[in-house]
Parts: C-alpha cells; structure tokens; sequence
C-alpha cells in the first residue's frame, strides 16, 4: 500500500514540532486529504477536505459551545466532527455519579492531543475512563482506532456514536449498503403524513420514496433512524466526480444511525445537514439503550477498542494513493 507525503502543522510547540499556524487548531494533511482538529473543542474535526477537489465534506462554521455541564447541542452548535460519549442525548444514568450532558461529556471541552507526522491522537478523560481516538492520514483515506480505558474500580455502562456531520451538494447521492432489515424510526419533524416506525432505505413512504436525492426532498423535513450492520455498512455520498465513504465491521460496531436534516431542526434556526454514524447503540441516550439491552458494559482496569475508515473516492485520472 503506497502512503501519499503527509504534512502536519500544530498551534502548539507540544504537537511534535510542527510550524505554529493557527493556535486554535492542528493540521494534517496527506497529499489527497486535510483534516484540522480542534484540542480546545473536545478534538472536534473542523474540515475534511478533498485536495484534489476543494471540497470540505463537513458542516463548516465556529466552533461554539459551552463546556458546562448544562450545555445544549442545536443548530448553531451542528458542526463538524464530534465523538459522542458516553451518551448522545442528557440523561441520567445511575453507574454515573453525575447528570450526563447533551451531545456527550467530551464535546467543546479541552483535549490533549499528540501530533506525529500522518496522525492526529486525542484523550479525554470522561469520569474513570480514558477516551482516545487515532486519526491517522494515509493518501485519500483516513484510518480511526478508538480506545476506552476503564481507568476505575467498578464497572461502567457507556454507548457512542460518531457524529460527522456532512453537507450536500446539488448533484450529490446518498448511499446506505450493509443494513440487516429496516430501519427503525426514532423521530422526525415536518412530515405531513402519519410515518410508520420502521421503513426501508431509500424509501422512507410515499412521500418522500427516494432518501438518496437530497435535493429533492419536498419540503422542510428532518428524521433520526437506526439500523443493525448485517457484516459490514458502508454509507456516504457520491456523484460523478468524487464521493466520500464510512465502512465498518458489525463486530465492532453493530448498527448505523441515519440523521437526515433538510432545513427542519431546529424549530427556530433550522439547519441543513446528515450523518451516516457508526454506534454501539441503535439509541438516542445510554439510559434507552440501556433498557433495550445495548449498553457497553467496561469492567474495571478493562479496554475496548475498535476501528472504522473513511475513504475519499478518486477523481477521473487520478490514481489511488491508499
């Protein structure tokens, strides 16, 4: 496999030596693909660019959040890339000594992150465990390792979910492969007919029979669903000159969540955006997904890990790099 020259720079002499550029943010950049993290923000990814094209696959805007305990994720907080831990939506949890807030305990809060030459490792101590993640750049593809350390003396329930929030583009298709059955719905605003619980991709009813098309959804509209991973899922967006995929293994991820946001959430800004997102959980909080069965359990002095990639597909006449 033939790695493309990778660059980095950090806003930190602790990154590893990397030219001092922007001090909110650190660079890695292949000679395909660039990504900036932000340590300050819980090690959000701010951009996913495509060299060859441009194109930034992300939601782009300010990093804007609180780091309270209180804090709330809506529209004008929809950016970029978080790692949702140990929760997604607040709840309270009663293995967990304190309320678990919105969006997950690492968002908008400071993070340590190490910079090397093709890798981005963050960590985020969240109560007893140790939260690391990965990023490594090799040509047009990103490859994600996680970790969670149980750094505690007592055993923990936890869930987590990718939230990689991309924008689309008039031309653009979206594609799901790999989900074992239906989907499962678990919201969705500005439908005009009565929705069913379950449908089947791309077919959410009869109003809206293609999900594939963005662009071509009739009016205001947003849904959250998920789905279990049959033996692998690979979902992202294509058109004809570039596409960006996710792909994982069921055995470390078993299920899909599909955010689709056209101009309907929230009720008093509304944004536009999706996700594709590898979870443990096919939940919105740790307490659902604790009552269905799907909470991660860590014993004490115990890790888990697992991997995914994201791949930036090739441009006409231009050979793989990865």
């Amino acid at each position: 496999m033939a790695h493309g020259s990778c660059g980095a720079s950090a806003g930190s002499p602790d990154g590893g030596g990397g030219e001092v550029t922007d001090p909110a943010l650190i660079t890695l950049a292949s000679d395909r693909l660039q990504v900036s993290v932000a340590p300050t923000f819980g090690a959000r990814v701010t951009e996913l660019r495509d060299l060859a094209s441009g194109r930034n696959w992300l939601v782009s805007g300010p990093t804007v959040g609180s780091p309270d305990n209180d804090a709330q994720y809506l529209g004008e907080q929809a950016r970029g890339w978080d790692e949702c831990f140990p929760t997604v939506a607040p709840c309270v949890h009663p293995d967990w000594p304190e309320p678990l807030r919105d969006h997950g305990e690492i968002w908008g809060r400071r993070t340590h992150c190490e910079l090397s030459d093709a890798c981005i490792l963050s960590s985020s101590q969240v109560g007893d465990c140790l939260f690391q993640r990965w990023l490594i750049v090799t040509g047009s593809t990103i490859h994600l390792r996680y970790r969670l350390t149980n750094e505690g003396k007592t055993s923990l329930p936890w869930m987590w979910s990718q939230h990689c929030l991309l924008r689309s583009r008039t031309g653009d298709r979206l594609f799901l492969q790999g989900v074992d059955g239906a989907l499962q719905l678990s919201g969705a605003t500005g439908q005009a007919s009565e929705t069913d619980s379950s449908f089947h991709w791309p077919c959410f009813n009869a109003e809206r029979p293609d999900l594939r098309d963005p662009q071509a959804q009739p009016s205001a509209w947003a849904c959250k669903a998920y789905g279990s991973v049959a033996e692998f899922c690979e979902a992202g967006i294509r058109n004809e000159q570039e596409s960006i995929r996710f792909r994982w293994e069921s055995s470390q991820m078993p299920f899909v969540g599909v955010w689709l946001n056209h101009g309907a959430w929230p009720a008093d800004k509304p944004v536009h955006q999706l996700a594709f997102e590898p979870t443990t959980a096919p939940a919105d909080d740790l307490n659902h997904a604790a009552l269905a069965g799907h909470a991660r359990w860590l014993p004490a002095g115990q890790e888990d890990e697992w991997t995914l990639t994201i791949q930036l597909n090739e441009l006409p006449g231009r050979p793989t790099t990865a």
